[in-house]
């Protein structure tokens, strides 16, 4: 299972390898050098490494098709920090900090494209999300970043509750957090069955926030219009 983990530990290691190098090394350059470098080792870790199993402990996969999307985010980080090294320069932001968010906020979006589980579906949403919070107010310059870094953490905090009920009702309607099996449960699930119903609207209304689907897109215009542009690039991706 470790060795099918191969490219989220590659991110996670180098992004927490990045963070405590920033605390001592301010050149921004080579530290984005470097982050661009460990999101592309990742990339090719999902490329050419044939994962041994093809599930992680009951919740992620480590199929082709988990592996494509692990490629598809790493990359697309890597191109982000290498359109932000000018404007990490220009910002005299904290480039050790923004790298390894970025990393980690990747690792959190493969996760979530590679769950089999509701909570593996949630671990993900929130890991990449939490790391969102952080770089959508990264400039501490700006009031813009500043409001919108506060309207996404109060909206992204409601959808996490609508998310947590939505999964604890599933659970109590099917007995198992397994989607296959949630599913299953759900159809033979009698007198308990509008409850998982209830339970699947729920975990709708949190990622409909997450995707910026109508009616729940209110944030976006604020959010997009105070992040700093690298990470909004990112975030509409």
């Amino acid at each position: 299972e470790l060795i099918a983990l191969t490219p989220i530990l590659i991110l996670v290691l180098g992004a927490t390898a990045l963070l405590m190098t920033g605390a001592w090394y301010k050149l921004p350059q080579p530290l984005l050098v470097a982050g661009i470098t460990v999101a592309l080792a990742a990339a090719l870790a999902a490329i050419w490494l044939t994962p041994p199993v093809e599930e992680i402990a009951g919740l992620f996969a480590s199929t082709p098709y988990a592996r494509f999307f692990t490629l598809f985010w790493a990359v697309s980080a890597a191109l982000m920090l290498l359109v932000s090294a000018r404007y990490v320069k220009d910002r005299a932001l904290p480039a050790g900090e923004f790298v390894s968010l970025v990393l980690y906020a990747t690792a959190g979006m493969a996760l979530l494209s590679s769950a089999t589980s509701l909570i593996g579906i949630f671990l993900g949403l929130e890991a990449f999300t939490l790391a969102f919070y952080i770089l959508i107010a990264f400039d501490r310059r700006s009031d813009l970043a500043a409001e919108a870094g506060l309207k996404y953490l109060v909206m992204g905090a409601v959808a996490t509750g609508f998310m947590a009920f939505g999964i604890a009702l599933l659970y109590a309607c099917s007995g198992s957090f397994h989607l296959p099996e949630a599913l299953q449960g759900l159809e033979a699930a009698g007198s308990l069955r509008p409850w998982g119903l209830l339970g699947w609207g729920l975990l709708l209304v949190a990622i409909g926030f997450k995707i910026s689907l109508v009616p729940f897109h209110l944030w976006a215009p604020d959010v997009y219009q105070g992040a700093p542009t690298p990470v909004v690039s990112l975030l509409a991706t």
